[in-house]
């Protein structure tokens, strides 16, 4: 028999009983951190979860502004990140209309800017902006010189000896800028060639000694060899005009001619009208400029930044360059690597070697040009430049930019290959997503990485984003997201979203920019307006999200393994990863979800090539298989990389990063180490520190400055750490958990079975005082016997969904029971003394109430005739059912459940199973509970009577099946639909579901 709500959360408490890490293990967190039970009850508005709200561009009106915050407000959300931007809406609009939607930059914009900030504070919210219409960032103010750049070709072969008088006229188009002029994105190209703004950087030749170029365009790993030995700079031969002149010696030469250009990206959805392009953001100045453009005087908003509006939202990168570059890249190049990079262009062209769409389809590309062994070395070298130039003039910039007016930054860096690390650490909070690479944990990790190693104030995340889910979004499918975020170290949850109510011909749910009529190639994200039908009920849900996101910001993080990475970036591909077993990867609730197809994605990989993953792909698969392992046996971990570990020490055995504390340091399968990153592991080892090494040390350095000289440090740099006394070198990760439990490298506790349902992160208040945050992922009941590792006093379970304290109990005999439902969550607090009570006895219901079979009655405009009424005593899947395959009306679910006819039992519960949507349950004609979340149940004592009972089960299901139908039907409101029959949302009261009652007490 499944257990009660409050029997299950306190049986969890008492199953971590024991659960710390050592009293000596935390210095520098604060002994005077409690948890406020009082607040944890009733918790403050700013650990609220945020929405992202969408306005049609500029055609908002205040009035409706002023409304809106009041609903999200009412529904318990603590704020608002504005975008403005054209996005899935009616192009064929009268003038009047399109040219209010295009007002975005303008002086009535600001002035609805400045009213919705006056409003949010009015109801207690607070806005953030996204800095521009629509992302990247950028607008109609970047022209030419200070639009983002990229490096870009044309090749000649030439063979000698001859005269060669020649013209250079230009770069030669990419694949990509081809491909792209095929496809309409939202009504907008994805990318516009501009040869006639590029300016020639370097014109180079070298002798051929291999390979061929191929005639297919689309051929993307075609590669001829050059020798660099006897590679010439002409660049002094080419006179103003473009034309060449050069005496070409013997044999087959290939001729290369490097320009810089505007890469034609458009902002992407912006609502200022006319063009708008994407700033340079490895341009400092183009940065300021666009800065005060976006920010200054002329917008009147100056004395409502850190009022109304908190602060500064910047999407993600997306960027779809060849290859970025800047007006001073290869003096900035020279100067931070040690070498010129002029002689090494061959090497680091590639197709779309920036561009995200190749990143997500996953296509193999290689450069055209082969110089060597050292090409992939001066590859790396020109990425890492590109980074610390995006961090230092972009992000840390903005952010400084935002100080000074009284702002804050939040910033999503993912999506260009820069170190995610240090750019996420340099905003104020660094913010994840779960549509990038499917939101998979191990980026999910990044954002709160950064946050703790850069102590700053919590990381954020884009919450339910996903590719073809939308209209999907029950109470538990956000409970589930919120349990995955949290548990990944995230505590600033922004929901994607909330739009701005514009009805007219965007059917019943109104406008949604990116799930409309308009929506162009792929539908994204979800809709949490006020046509949800879950949108009365999302207040329980929001002050469960607002309870954890309180709690998890207390004291400081508590991990066991810092995980060091080697890489800049993370795959968008792997998003297509098939066969990952993650909860909510791709935004599968249920393993059984379909995939969502991506049709821009499918078109690049049917012109360009099958996926293919690349050796950072492979890196985190077999590492992300290595973390999920780990993490089921109960190690907590955070991603390090080469900055950030360079400040290490040792503290007590410990790897010390500022005030946290590591067990131990992980070195997963590393294809390279920078040397002095693998002089300061070794010197941590010598200290003291835990090093585990999985698979062959590295040998090799990954950039070029003096490769023998650094690819000899690292090799005697991990001699040194082999031998070191703590080091754990394991050849793969097969039986690297006992490893670890042998080297005194132990989580809190340990579950018997290592379920990888089990999710967990913990929250250190002082010495001995921690904080545990437990949940199950998964639909089936969890259960399992917890060996706790510590002792763990005075423990308490606190409930994250009614905001209730009791005190936990260990059970006899020392082994700990957790008892979790269905996607079912709690806290353990340790070491604070509280006067709580026990959990209160209740009478086991243990004995079943016969009831008669079930009727559902559903009426409304998507069941035939109108209304329809089904014997359903098995409870079925409305899929199944022709009659409801296509509706999402409410349903009534009735049925008589008889009790003994003498006397009322002791207690009655009843116990719904599975339900997909809410349930609103009635018991003889009392109203008892809206039942959001699993475990879909109530206690019904107090309306129960002996003999006949009727129990009424409301059904409320998500919208999208009715969607489907109307377009499937032809209605061009819902056209985007019309495709989904093969991924129909579950509804339905699934069962099984039981009414069970504790015997009458004898008189």
């Amino acid at each position: 028999m499944r257990a009660t709500r409050r029997w299950l959360v306190v049986a969890a408490a008492a199953a971590l009983a024991g659960c710390t890490t050592g009293a000596e293990e935390a210095p520098g967190v604060d002994e005077g951190v409690l948890v406020d039970l009082a607040a944890f009850a009733a918790p403050p508005d700013d650990a609220r979860p945020w929405l992202r709200w969408w306005w049609p561009g500029d055609d908002v009106e205040p009035e409706e502004l002023r409304r809106e915050l009041a609903a999200m407000a009412q529904a318990g959300f603590g704020g608002a990140e504005l975008q403005a931007f054209d996005a899935a809406l009616d192009p064929e609009v009268d003038e009047a209309t399109l040219a209010r939607r295009h007002g975005v930059d303008g002086e009535r914009y600001f002035e609805h800017v400045r009213a919705a900030a006056d409003a949010a504070e009015d109801v207690g919210l607070r806005l953030d902006l996204t800095l521009g219409s629509g992302w990247a960032t950028g607008g109609p103010q970047v022209g030419p010189d200070d639009a983002l750049q990229t490096l870009v070709w044309s090749e000649r072969r030439l063979t000698g000896p001859t005269t060669a008088d020649l013209v250079l006229d230009g770069p030669a188009e990419p694949p990509f800028y081809t491909l792209a002029g095929s496809v309409d994105d939202g009504g907008q190209p994805l990318v516009t060639w501009l040869p006639d703004e590029a300016h020639r950087v370097a014109v180079l030749a070298a002798p051929v000694t291999g390979g061929a170029r191929s005639d297919d365009l689309f051929d993307l790993t075609d590669q001829v060899t050059l020798d660099p030995s006897e590679l010439r700079d002409l660049g002094a031969a080419v006179s103003p005009d473009g034309t060449l002149r050069w005496e070409v010696p013997p044999g087959q030469w290939q001729l290369i001619a490097f320009y810089a250009m505007p890469d034609g990206e458009p902002v992407k959805l912006h609502a200022t009208g006319g063009e708008a392009r994407v700033v340079d953001h490895l341009d400092a100045a183009a940065t300021a400029r666009t800065l005060e453009h976006l920010l200054g005087a002329r917008t009147g908003l100056a004395d409502r930044y850190g009022q109304g509006i908190r602060g500064l939202f910047v999407d993600s990168f997306e960027f779809v360059a060849e290859r970025l570059t800047t007006d001073d890249f290869a003096a900035e190049f020279e100067a931070r690597r040690g070498y010129p990079l002029t002689p090494w262009l061959p090497a680091v062209v590639a197709p779309g070697a920036d561009n995200n769409v190749f990143d997500g389809a996953g296509l193999p590309t290689a450069s055209p040009f082969r110089l060597g062994p050292d090409d992939e070395r001066v590859q790396y070298d020109y990425r890492l430049t590109v980074s610390e130039l995006f961090v230092e003039r972009f992000v840390a910039q903005v952010r400084a930019d935002a100080a000074a007016r009284g702002l804050t930054l939040r910033l999503q860096p993912h999506g260009i290959d820069v170190d995610l690390i240090e750019a996420g650490g340099a905003a104020d909070l660094p913010e994840t997503e779960q549509l990038y690479a499917g939101g998979t944990d191990l980026l999910l990790h990044m954002a709160s990485s950064a946050a703790h190693l850069f102590g700053r104030q919590g990381a954020s995340a884009e919450a339910m984003s996903w590719a073809g889910r939308d209209h999907m979004a029950t109470p538990l499918r956000m409970k589930a997201v919120a349990d995955k975020l949290l548990s990944a170290g995230i505590t600033h949850i922004v929901f994607h979203g909330f739009p701005y109510r514009q009805d007219d011909g965007y059917g019943e749910p109104g406008w949604h920019p990116f799930s409309s009529p308009w929506s162009g190639l792929t539908t994204f994200g979800s809709n949490l307006g006020e046509s949800n039908p879950f949108w009365r009920f999302l207040p329980a849900l929001t002050r469960y999200v607002t309870r954890l996101q309180m709690a998890l910001r207390l004291g400081q993080p508590e991990a066991d393994l810092l995980v060091y990475t080697p890489w800049l970036g993370f795959p968008a591909s792997f998003a297509r990863v098939e066969d990952r077993d993650e909860p909510l990867f791709g935004g599968r609730l249920e393993p059984d979800e379909p995939p969502v197809p991506n049709a821009l994605l499918d078109l690049v990989t049917l012109l360009l090539g099958s996926p293919e993953p690349g050796p950072r792909d492979r890196w985190y698969l077999e590492t992300g298989a290595l973390l999920d392992d780990l993490g089921a046996a109960g190690h907590g971990y955070d991603w390090v990389n080469a900055t950030r570990l360079l400040s290490a020490r040792v503290e007590d055995g410990r790897v010390a990063i500022g005030a946290l504390r590591y067990q131990a340091l992980l070195l997963p399968q590393l294809p390279s180490l920078p040397p002095e990153v693998a002089e300061h592991i070794a010197a941590l080892a010598r200290d003291g520190a835990r090093v585990v090494v999985v698979g062959a040390p590295p040998e090799r350095q990954p950039g070029f400055h003096d490769p023998a000289g650094g690819d000899a440090r690292v090799r005697q740099a991990m001699a040194s750490l082999l031998v070191a006394e703590r080091t754990v070198a394991r050849p793969n990760a097969a039986g690297l958990h006992d490893a670890l439990e042998r080297a005194g490298v132990r989580p809190l506790f340990r579950a018997l079975g290592d379920p990888p349902a089990l999710r967990r992160i913990t929250r250190r208040l002082g010495r001995s005082r921690t904080l545990t945050f437990l949940s199950n992922a998964r639909r089936d009941p969890l259960e399992t016997a917890l060996t706790a590792l510590e002792p763990c006093t005075t423990p308490a379970w606190l409930d994250p969904w009614t905001g209730e304290a009791v005190a936990a109990e260990p059970l006899p005999g020392g082994e700990l029971l957790l008892d979790l439902p269905p996607f079912g969550a709690t806290l353990l607090l340790c070491g604070q003394e509280l006067e709580l009570p026990a959990p209160a006895p209740l009478p086991a219901a243990s004995l079943d109430a016969p009831m008669t079979p079930f009727t559902l009655t559903v009426t409304g405009a998507d069941v035939p005739g109108g209304a329809t009424t089904l014997a359903v005593p098995d409870l079925p899947d409305w899929r199944e059912v022709e009659a409801l395959a296509r509706s999402a009306s409410e349903g009534v679910y009735s049925t008589t459940v008889t009790l003994p006819a003498d006397r009322t039992p002791a207690r009655v519960l009843v116990e719904l199973g599975r339900v997909d949507g809410v349930a609103e349950l009635t018991w003889n004609d009392t109203p008892i509970a809206s039942l959001l979340v699993p475990p879909f149940s109530a206690d019904v004592t107090a309306a129960a009577r002996p003999g006949a009972n009727t129990l009424t089960v409301r059904l409320v299901p998500p919208a999208l099946n009715r969607y489907v139908g109307l377009g499937e039907a032809g209605d061009p409101r819902y056209r985007e639909f019309a495709k989904r029959k093969d991924r129909l949302a579950p509804v339905g009261l699934r069962g099984p579901l039981q009414v069970r009652y504790a015997a009458p007490a004898a008189d």
